[in-house]
């Protein structure tokens, strides 16, 4: 494995690969090596600016409103930081957007955007967030792969909008196998805290193995 680093516009990235991979994944919290591909780890985004696609108000008195600042951070992941980034390894094929919570929601949101992905890995994604369901079934996503995983535990807590993420995730789910994107579904064990790391590398390996079919 071959680590390389750089920084750009204020967002830095650590990568970890083999120069024979032809799979990259960029993602935002996960710099752990995984077989086969390059995990390029994007960090010092702003969480509630970067990876809500429209405003939207908080959640409680105790958070942040967020402000919807996706497409501008999209610009500048797909128009910097992925061609400074994937210069570096020259046998890159295909690329998968991962994320987890907000920033898994942001993978989907980025997917039907702009065409350059070909899988995305979203590990318990806020598919709570308003008027998103909506938003995917009018709005075409581009991928030939996605792999999600939810908590069990998740839609059981009190806050309303975050207990509904399990019927907005089946619902997502199921608005993209009608558009025929291959998609996986997993339930894991506990709530949304529980082994995000693990969640997070399984939800990769099942979107390589959808984009390498």
């Amino acid at each position: 494995m071959i680590t390389k680093q750089f920084s750009a516009l204020g967002y830095d990235v650590r990568m970890i690969g083999s120069l024979e991979d032809e799979i990259i994944v960029w993602t935002h919290g996960f710099s752990e090596s995984v077989d086969g591909c390059i995990v390029a780890d994007v960090s010092g985004t702003d969480w509630n600016r970067d990876f809500s696609p429209w405003p939207a108000e908080a959640l409680d008195r105790r958070s942040e409103a967020f402000s919807g600042g996706a497409d501008d951070y999209l610009k500048i992941l797909t128009e910097t930081l992925m061609p400074q980034g994937e210069q570096l390894w020259p046998n890159v094929k295909k690329r998968i957007i991962a994320g987890y919570s907000l920033a898994g929601l942001f993978a989907l949101y980025a997917a039907t955007r702009v065409d350059v992905f070909d899988g995305v890995a979203c590990g318990s994604g806020s598919m709570w967030y308003p008027n998103w369901t909506s938003y995917l079934g009018e709005h075409p996503i581009r991928i030939k792969a996605a792999a999600f995983s939810l908590g069990d535990r998740e839609p059981m807590g009190k806050n309303r909008a975050f207990a509904a993420v399990g019927t907005c995730t089946e619902n997502v789910v199921e608005c993209l196998r009608r558009q025929g994107v291959s998609v996986e579904f997993r339930w894991e064990s506990g709530g949304h805290f529980t082994d995000p790391q693990g969640r997070r590398k399984r939800c990769i390996i099942a979107a390589m193995k959808g984009v390498s079919l």
